[in-house]
């Protein structure tokens, strides 16, 4: 069961902060925008590289999915892929605009961010620099790539949920986690991937069965089987298990990013004009959970100023 991290309570369902959301409950919409928004921005964020468009995204899909709930009868069944979809296309919206895009290495260093919290300057500098080398090899990908290694890496989203976010199969999710993964690594390191590249059928089976195995996704007992008998005989995919557990610790370096300031307040405003209800005092409050998007430092609310009002 899905939990809230927001005021309306810890242990309350999603469907339940839905309905009273599309209700007129600004206390349930702000739960539900304490849990997924600093999720959603920096999964907007891996995609674009903007800062700004990450923060429009983030608000318009908001505002699209209590749209959605108070414009049709039909339930939303699962609300977290339906809102990552959202986001998803108004982030692709905003980069065929073309008008603010700019490379993920190239985004202005957060004030009051994780290397804040190393003491050791040393190790704080070795923080940073890590974290450019990820950006950097992640601007360097497809949108699609940048976008499923977000979904997997950052928010440990199950293969069925990446597979409904993104509109393919769980089987075409996990061939394109694992085909990220070795875009990333080649990105990082040029030419290091060309070991561990499938070589057969046999040899593209068996890295999609140990990225599942990575991510905890279940797998047969008979694949299980063939597998080790395949990894006995195959050095490139013995290679590969060991190239997946790399990436996932490379990728795992580059921390989450805060929300600009003023995001929180500002979508869920909207979000009460929209149901004619004065969520004001549910806005202005300090976010439920942890790393709420009103409570980032750093940057300004600029990004959403250029959102469209409802």
């Amino acid at each position: 069961m899905t939990v809230a991290v927001g005021q309306r309570g810890s242990t309350t369902p999603d469907g339940v902060l839905v309905q009273e959301a599309a209700a007129g409950s600004g206390e349930s919409y702000g739960a539900l925008y304490d849990r997924y928004a600093p999720e959603i921005f920096n999964y907007c964020l891996r995609i674009s590289g903007s800062r700004d468009d990450a923060a429009d995204a983030t608000h318009e899909a908001f505002l699209n999915v209590l749209r959605r709930l108070q414009d049709d009868d039909r339930p939303v069944l699962e609300f977290a892929p339906y809102l990552f979809a959202t986001a998803r296309n108004e982030t692709y919206a905003l980069m065929r605009r073309g008008n603010r895009v700019y490379p993920a290495e190239s985004l202005p260093e957060e004030k009051g961010g994780a290397t804040d919290a190393v003491t050791d300057p040393e190790r704080a500098a070795l923080l940073r620099d890590s974290q450019d080398e990820v950006r950097a090899a992640n601007a360097r990908l497809a949108p699609r790539h940048r976008e499923v290694l977000a979904l997997r890496e950052l928010g440990e989203r199950s293969y069925g949920e990446i597979g409904q976010i993104m509109g393919i199969s769980e089987n075409g999710a996990a061939q394109l986690i694992w085909r990220a993964r070795m875009k990333f690594r080649a990105a990082l390191t040029a030419g290091a991937v060309a070991s561990v590249v499938a070589m057969s059928a046999d040899c593209e089976r068996a890295q999609v069965l140990l990225t599942r195995i990575q991510d905890g996704e279940p797998v047969d007992d008979p694949d299980r089987s063939w597998l080790d008998y395949h990894l006995d005989e195959c050095g490139s995919c013995r290679a590969a298990r060991g190239m997946l557990l790399e990436v996932g610790a490379t990728y795992g370096a580059w921390l989450p990013l805060a929300g600009l300031v003023g995001m929180r307040e500002e979508t869920l405003t909207a979000a009460g004009n929209l149901v004619g209800a004065d969520w004001s005092g549910v806005a202005a409050g300090p976010p439920g959970g942890s790393g709420g998007g009103g409570s980032a430092a750093g940057g300004s609310a600029g990004g959403l100023r250029r959102a469209a009002s409802p």
